[in-house]
């Protein structure tokens, strides 16, 4: 072999690692591409938690009655109603319920 066939067949080789190494990379690329979609989908889902209302933070209503001064009702995050903040460990719709029995109006 002469050394004009050596330095052929070596740059050949080397031209086929160079191939191999490239497509070895873009591979590795094209891989990490649906790990980086569910990376970004997890970022994603997890800001609109973040930014979404918190359970504790029900929105509450101010209820009158002929016999009483105006007051603040809510439900908690246990689902139990709170007059004023001070929680009546009764459930939020039973107690709402009872209420506009006694035609306590809540708005």
């Amino acid at each position: 072999m002469s050394h004009k066939t050596k330095t052929t067949i070596s740059n050949k080789t080397l031209k086929f690692d160079k191939v191999i190494r490239f497509n070895m990379k873009l591979s590795i690329l094209k891989n990490k591409k649906p790990s980086q979609n569910f990376l970004w989908l997890g970022l994603i889902v997890s800001a609109l938690i973040a930014c979404s209302k918190d359970k504790s933070e029900n929105e509450c209503l101010t209820c009158t009655g002929e016999a009483n001064m105006p007051f603040e009702l809510c439900e908690d995050g246990e689902g139990n109603a709170t007059v004023n903040g001070e929680s009546t460990q009764t459930d939020y719709r039973v107690y709402l319920a009872n209420l506009q029995k006694e035609r306590v109006v809540c708005d």
